[in-house]
């Protein structure tokens, strides 16, 4: 008797520690449909959710078939603080039971850099149908900007899901792509308005349009964030294509390989020249912290250069970051390294973040045009970019003589 006393005097304390403890021992998920305020009329979807684990909050922001957990999440009474993993961004948020509101900080930009943003929750992810006949299996030739001298190609590429009714896509041009969009086509006069987006940490971009499906044909709007807006038009055609990217990037004439002399993230001086890449097959990435790809790219290779370090593989990350504070630039690149798992040397180059800056930086191509460019350099230092240099890399990687390719 004495012991089911003892049993149920432990049970009841245990019960009133759930009732009065300030642990919180929920468990629940919920999914949230937020806005972020691109200008004063536009703004952008954005599907997450926020799983709650006691004191724990994670946050899995979702970009169709991509999902951005972020798990450096504060919390003061009713204020949340999101740290975005890898960028260099945050949301600061107020709460209530079915709400979010405050702002979206991008730190990596020097202005147009707070967005608000609010959100509620729920139910379903539903949204409309469209004619899938348009909008799964071909591909469209698009132009950005039409008839203006900052006009560029690029190819769209749409899937319907016939579950949830949901619309992706992604638009490849000759410098990247926009990654996974995902939105919805609703009827809209005699076609559809089409809405995709994506927000990364770092990117918030937003892509509208009008199909006309009696000449398959688009009309659109895109902005990116508050500071970046653009028309665009696209027309189905299958045989469309950009050019080889083997041919955009070169050694100018008169150069036989790469040179270059950066600093390394603790300060020492680092080049090819040096006898660590010596007789090595090296790839030399152009990226930034601030670049989604280059993110996909890190991830990438720091899993080739665990599998082939040995073998005689080195990667040098040549890093032209945004904004002109080296201990903020070297805590972004310490960041990527650590979540991403790269072991290998990043350099601080100096050099702000554009293509142009790149191309300063390295002077023998004759130009750099995209976040990320990979160079590979064979163990004679003959140099090669993209697909090319895909093909024979592993090759080369234990055959001397290298095999003969160039840039």
């Amino acid at each position: 008797m004495r012991i089911k006393m003892m049993q149920s005097h432990r049970l009841f304390l245990f019960i009133l520690l759930l009732l009065f403890c300030k642990v919180n021992f929920a468990q629940k998920k919920d999914t949230w449909l937020g806005h972020l305020q691109l200008n004063d009329s536009i703004s952008l979807p954005v599907y997450f959710d926020v799983d709650v684990k006691g004191n724990t909050m994670v946050f899995d922001f979702q970009n169709d078939q991509e999902h951005i957990r972020a798990t450096e999440v504060s919390t003061t009474g009713d204020s949340v603080f999101i740290k975005l993993p890898v960028f260099d961004s945050e949301l600061r948020l107020k709460q209530t039971q079915d709400h979010f509101s405050g702002t979206y900080v991008n730190h990596a930009r020097q202005d147009h850099n707070v967005l608000v943003f609010e959100a509620s929750k729920v139910l379903s992810k539903n949204t409309l149908s469209a004619p899938t006949r348009f909008l799964h299996g071909e591909s469209w030739q698009v132009h950005f900007s039409p008839n203006t001298p900052d006009a560029y190609p690029a190819i769209g590429l749409f899937s319907m899901d016939p579950q949830s009714g949901r619309l992706h896509g992604t638009f490849l041009t000759e410098t990247g792509d926009y990654r996974y969009l995902s939105g919805k086509a609703e009827p809209a006069g005699k076609g559809f308005k089409l809405t995709l987006g994506c927000f990364d940490g770092s990117h918030a971009f937003l892509f509208t349009a009008l199909l006309d499906t009696s000449k398959a044909s688009m009309r659109g709007e895109f902005y990116s964030g508050a500071h970046g807006h653009e028309s665009w038009e696209a027309q189905q055609d299958s045989a469309f294509s950009l050019r080889d990217p083997d041919s955009l990037t070169a050694l100018k004439p008169g150069f036989t390989g790469l040179e270059f002399t950066f600093k390394n993230l603790q300060g020492d001086p680092v080049s090819l020249k040096d006898k660590r890449y010596k007789d090595k097959v090296v790839i030399v990435q152009i990226m930034g912290s601030w670049c989604p790809n280059c993110m996909d790219e890190t991830r990438y290779f720091a899993e080739l250069n665990r599998r082939y370090k040995a073998r005689g593989l080195e990667v040098i990350a040549l890093a032209f970051e945004r904004g002109t504070d080296l201990a903020q630039q070297r805590k972004n690149l310490l960041r990527v390294k650590q979540q991403l798992g790269a072991d290998y040397e990043f350099l601080l180059t100096g050099y702000a973040g554009k293509a142009a800056e790149a191309s300063k930086a390295l002077p023998m191509l004759n130009r750099v045009m995209a976040f990320p460019t990979a160079i590979y350099i064979d163990r004679k230092g003959r140099c090669a970019t993209y697909q090319r240099a895909s093909m024979v890399l592993l090759q080369a990687l234990t055959t001397r003589p290298c095999p003969p390719f160039f840039v």
